[in-house]
C-alpha cells in the first residue's frame, strides 16, 4: 500500500505542544526518500544511440545535441512507481513556528485562508459580546444574556440564534454545559478531552 496523502491537522496546536520532533520523524519516514529522489533526478534530456549506449565525450567538450530523447522523471519524484504523497498542513493560526514547518515539509505550497480581511477578521454575521464581571457572577450574567437573546427571538423562528461560549478550562466547559442543560438550553461541549 502506498500513501497518497499526509494530513497534518491542527499543526499549530501540535507544534505548540512540542510535537515537532515526532512530526519531523514522521516526515522523514514517509517523505524523505521522495525528496532525496527528487533532488537526485534532474529534468534534463540525455542522449542515447539506437543501441542504447550513451555517447562518450572528452572532458571540457560541450554536450552534443540529443539524438534521441530519454525519459527522465519529473521533479515531483516517483519512487516505486508512486508519486510523492500530497501533504496538507491545516492550522487555525499561522505563527512563525507553523510557517517554518510549512517551509520545511511542503513543496510548492498553496495557502488557503477562510474569511475576509486577514487572519484576525471576524465574520459580519457574528456579533461579539463581552461582559466584564466578578468570577462568581459569570454564570448568572451568562443566563441573563442568553435569556435576552431567547426573549428577542420570535417563537415562530425556525433557526434560533446559536451562541458560542468560550472558556479557558475544561472543567468550566463541563460545568456550563450542565448548568445550561438544567435551564433548558441545548448545549454541546467542545474541548480537547473529548474522545474522537
Amino acid at each position: 500500500a502506498h500513501v497518497r496523502y499526509l494530513v497534518l491537522d491542527e499543526a499549530d496546536k501540535m507544534l505548540s505542544l512540542g510535537f515537532k520532533p515526532q512530526l519531523d520523524r514522521l516526515y522523514g519516514m514517509m517523505l524523505a526518500s521522495y525528496d532525496s529522489t527528487a533532488a537526485a533526478v534532474q529534468p534534463v534530456a540525455a542522449t542515447a544511440k539506437k543501441d542504447g549506449a550513451a555517447k562518450k565525450r572528452k572532458k571540457g567538450q560541450p554536450a552534443p545535441e540529443p539524438s534521441e530523447p530519454v525519459a527522465v522523471a519529473p521533479p515531483a519524484a516517483v519512487e516505486g512507481g508512486c508519486a510523492r504523497p500530497q501533504v496538507l498542513l491545516l492550522s487555525a493560526t499561522m505563527p512563525g513556528e507553523v510557517a517554518a514547518a510549512a517551509a520545511q515539509w511542503l513543496r510548492r505550497p498553496e495557502e488557503v485562508s477562510v474569511g475576509e480581511g486577514g487572519a484576525n477578521a471576524i465574520s459580519r454575521t457574528v456579533t461579539q459580546v463581552v461582559h466584564v464581571c466578578a468570577e462568581h457572577k459569570k454564570p448568572d450574567k451568562l443566563l441573563k444574556h442568553l435569556g435576552r437573546i431567547r426573549d428577542a427571538t420570535p417563537p415562530t423562528e425556525r433557526n434560533p440564534p446559536r451562541v458560542l461560549v468560550f472558556c479557558n478550562r475544561v472543567k468550566t466547559v463541563r460545568f456550563l454545559a450542565g448548568m445550561l442543560a438544567k435551564e433548558g438550553y441545548k448545549a454541546a461541549q467542545l474541548h480537547g478531552q473529548r474522545s474522537q
